[in-house]
């Protein structure tokens, strides 16, 4: 009577423990292929004082029809840099936020991804509308832009006449926030030295190296004057970086930038970007005028 009381247990005990290995191995496997929904809520239990993180849209795979809004946004050079952001589809951006799987982030940190999943989420509700050409189109659009930034940013190109008037006419149309803006004026004050003059006789100062060995962090704050919205504290640029670093949320690129920098240097470099836009305004680089 008592071995089968014995047997009974055994026999129960096994099927539990068969019982409790099924269910922790399924739930590993949802867990290694869990969408970013259940990996937000992961990380709530680490940090439920932050909230809730929003969803990433699907990408529509069903044929569109033609959407003229294509033609309203042909020429905008910030394509390139959404896209870079972004990416194509939902599991692009999926993938980067991915990265801070493991990561504790703070209330900022999640707002910023929030604003991140809005605005990307804008971007893949424009591609949803797109027809298969229409995505091709942007594409190669979109690679082109990245080739032209190249193009003017390339630093062991020699000193060419042509790509110089180029960028000259690039610029002169006022540029965006966009990195082609960027390395168009990167490129025009490392390459025009009588650019580089007018700045200087307007700064006050001789020190044309100064001005060329700033040359970068100029043309970004140049861009960010130009369109301020683009390097705000929640605009796509900024929110990326607070989500890798903390300590970057809720500033500006402006805001940023002035940080790393003395108050006197980072005034030069406010006056320089005043200065080229006065330039850009009154025609500095418009062929027809002789300034």
């Amino acid at each position: 009577m008592k071995f089968n009381k014995l047997i009974l247990f055994l026999i129960t005990l096994f099927v539990t423990i068969v019982v409790i290995y099924f269910v922790l191995n399924n739930s590993s496997e949802k867990n290694i292929g869990e969408s970013i929904e259940n990996r937000v809520e992961n990380i709530k239990a680490h940090n439920p004082s932050t909230g809730n993180l929003k969803t990433v849209k699907n990408i529509d795979k069903t044929e569109k029809t033609v959407n003229p809004y294509l033609q309203l946004k042909e020429d905008s050079e910030k394509w390139a840099d959404v896209q870079k952001t972004c990416g194509y589809n939902d599991s692009d951006l999926r993938n980067k936020l991915d990265k801070n799987n493991n990561i504790e982030l703070s209330k900022s940190q999640v707002m910023a991804t929030n604003s991140l999943i809005d605005q990307c989420n804008e971007w893949f509700d424009y591609l949803n509308s797109l027809s298969s050409e229409q995505l091709k189109l942007l594409k190669d659009n979109i690679k082109d832009i990245f080739e032209l930034t190249k193009y003017f940013f390339n630093d062991f190109k020699p000193y060419s006449a042509k790509i110089l008037d180029e960028a000259k006419e690039y610029i002169n149309k006022g540029g965006d926030a966009s990195g082609v803006t960027q390395s168009v004026l990167a490129h025009l004050m490392e390459e025009d030295l009588n650019f580089d003059k007018v700045i200087a006789i307007n700064l006050g100062t001789q020190d044309l190296d100064y001005i060329i060995n700033n040359s970068y962090n100029i043309s970004m704050l140049y861009s960010c004057e130009v369109e301020p919205n683009e390097c705000s504290a929640d605009s796509m640029m900024m929110s990326s970086w607070c989500i890798e670093d903390a300590r970057l949320c809720g500033q500006s690129y402006t805001d940023y930038y002035a940080r790393t920098i003395t108050p006197n240097h980072f005034a030069d470099l406010i006056n320089i970007v005043r200065i080229i836009k006065e330039l850009v305004n009154q025609g500095y680089f418009d062929p027809t005028k002789n300034l």
